[in-house]
C-alpha cells in the first residue's frame, strides 16, 4: 500500500500541517490505497504533497498537490498503469478519482496524476494546460462522458 510518508515525500509532517491539507492526505491515503488494491501491483509515488517551493519547472501554481489532494504515480514507457486505468474509469468513479489527460502526463516521463478534487470542468479525465500535449498520440482522448458524474 502506498504510506503516508511516500505521500508527504520529506517534505512535512502530518501532524505539522493544517487541518484542511491533512483531511485532504487522508483522503487521498484511502482513496488511492482503495486504486492500488484493486490494481494489484506496487505503485511508485513520483509526486506527492508539495510546499509552494517544490513546485516543478512548469508546474501549476494552484496544483492540488499543494493542497495534499493530488498525487503523481509512475508509469513505464508502454503507459501500463494508463491503459489500465482507462479501462477501470467506472473504479475511479466510483472511488471519487480524476486524472489529468495521459497525453499530457506522457512524453516528458510517464506518469499518472489523480486527484481527489474534481477540476472546474468537471471532466473526469481533464486536459491540465492550454500548452500542446506532449505526448498527442498516445491517446485519443475519447471516453463515455457518463464518468464525469460522481458516483451515486
Amino acid at each position: 500500500m502506498i504510506s503516508f510518508t511516500e505521500i508527504l515525500m520529506g517534505r512535512a509532517e502530518l501532524d505539522d500541517l493544517s487541518p484542511e491539507i491533512r483531511a485532504n492526505i487522508e483522503v487521498l491515503h484511502e482513496r488511492i490505497n482503495k486504486l492500488r488494491k484493486a490494481y494489484g501491483k506496487p505503485m511508485k509515488v513520483n509526486d506527492g504533497f508539495r510546499r509552494a517551493k517544490d513546485t516543478p519547472k512548469n508546474g501549476a501554481a494552484k496544483s492540488n498537490h499543494l493542497i495534499g489532494a493530488a498525487i503523481d504515480l509512475d508509469d513505464d514507457d508502454n503507459g501500463t498503469l494508463m491503459t489500465w486505468t482507462l479501462a477501470n474509469l467506472a473504479l475511479l468513479q466510483e472511488i471519487g478519482l480524476w486524472i489529468e489527460d495521459p497525453r499530457w502526463t506522457h512524453g516528458r516521463g510517464s506518469w499518472m496524476h489523480f486527484s481527489v478534487i474534481a477540476p472546474k470542468s468537471g471532466k473526469r479525465i481533464f486536459v491540465p494546460s492550454s500548452s500542446p500535449a506532449p505526448a498527442p498520440k498516445i491517446w485519443d482522448g475519447k471516453y463515455d462522458s457518463a464518468f464525469d458524474k460522481s458516483a451515486a
